[in-house]
């Protein structure tokens, strides 16, 4: 059994755009909502589960980091809504960032590189001054801003003085920037003051407070709902993957020998919390149990990786379709003593 936390999961993006005095600045939920806008998804999720979202609104005052539900999907100062995609190969098939709401483009980059920051550049990133990464910022009238970063270098297809249309192109998800996972970063703002569209407060006004305002209409509401965990990818494989083919997006191409020397079920999750309890059980063609195990998670993950595997102890595997099962629990209790299903899923692998 193996696994490899990846405990920063990184997204910095500009956002300052006007100047804001002090009698501007928005202190409390109690702005005016009139013209706000009502967002729409800025992501093209019409391919299923291709829409999730990492991190969210830092809430937290000070140097912890919490996000609206005071759970764990942020960093400290993280200002904005990242939507993720599952692998590297998806930000190479394209996948287009969209207008949340009609308005005039402001500010457009478009020739910074793409590439992803390893865990070392990733923690040192944090300390750093914010770089650049390839975006688009609409205003929307009435103060209202929203900021689309980390977009792909060259896929930005408008310029500065551009009407655009709710839904319409801005460009691709990409990896420009200070970053380690391709994303689109999403940001609201009031008059420079950035404000939360799940609960329209304010960053580091403290969690669990309740929805002041949400700015999500109904698809985007239920698409970007808030999720505490969920699945990357998965699958079975003769041997345990390197964590770069991981997250360029393995999949099980052509089906196992049956001379294998080991069978691997891989599972890669975002959302790991500390002390949840995770299972993972490995079938035979028959609905035998090959092998299982059962983890604590030691502490707040954003991305797992995890493995089980078995060796073959005979002259062949048996020819079927193999399944590898993964279960999620996290407690429900301060004693630990009762659980909740966070999260279950399934893969299945051909030997012939």
């Amino acid at each position: 059994m193996g696994r490899v936390p990846l405990a920063i999961f990184l997204s910095l993006a500009f956002c300052g755009l006007f100047p804001v005095t002090a009698a501007e600045q928005i202190k409390s939920p109690n702005y005016p909502l009139e013209g706000a806008p009502l967002l729409s998804l800025p992501v093209d999720c019409s391919e299923a589960g291709r829409c999730s979202v990492q991190n969210y609104v830092d809430f937290a005052p000070g140097p912890k980091a919490l996000d609206h539900t005071c759970g764990p999907l942020t960093y400290n100062g993280h200002s904005g809504v990242d939507i993720r995609l599952r692998s590297v190969e998806a930000m190479e098939r394209g996948v287009a960032v969209l207008a949340a709401a009609t308005g005039t483009v402001i500010a457009s980059r478009n020739d910074i590189p793409d590439r992803l920051l390893n865990e070392v550049e990733a923690r040192q990133a944090l300390a750093a001054p914010v770089k650049p990464s390839n975006s688009v910022s609409l205003y929307h009238g009435n103060g209202w801003t929203t900021h689309y970063g980390h977009l792909r270098k060259g896929s930005v297809t408008v310029k500065t003085g551009q009407i655009v249309k709710r839904g319409q192109q801005l460009g691709l998800i990409g990896a420009s920037g200070s970053t380690n996972f391709p994303h689109l970063h999403f940001t609201l703002l009031l008059r420079d003051q950035v404000i939360d569209p799940y609960s329209g407060r304010l960053p580091g006004s403290g969690c669990g407070a309740g929805v002041h305002h949400s700015f999500w209409n109904e698809e985007a509401a239920k698409l970007l709902a808030y999720r505490s965990s969920g699945v990357l990818n998965a699958g079975l494989a003769e041997r345990i993957p390197s964590q770069r083919k991981i997250r360029r997006g393995l999949r099980n191409k052509t089906p196992l020998s049956t001379t294998a020397d080991q069978i691997v079920f891989w599972t890669r999750i975002w959302g790991l919390r500390r002390n949840d309890r995770f299972h993972i059980r490995l079938f035979a063609a028959n609905g035998a149990l090959l092998a299982e195990s059962t983890q604590r998670a030691d502490d707040d993950n954003a991305v797992s990786i995890a493995s089980l595997s078995i060796s073959r102890r005979t002259d062949a595997w048996p020819q079927g379709t193999y399944r590898g099962e993964y279960l999620l629990e996290r407690p429900n209790g301060a004693k630990d003593e009762k659980f909740e299903k966070i999260l279950k899923f399934s893969r299945e692998a051909e030997i012939r």
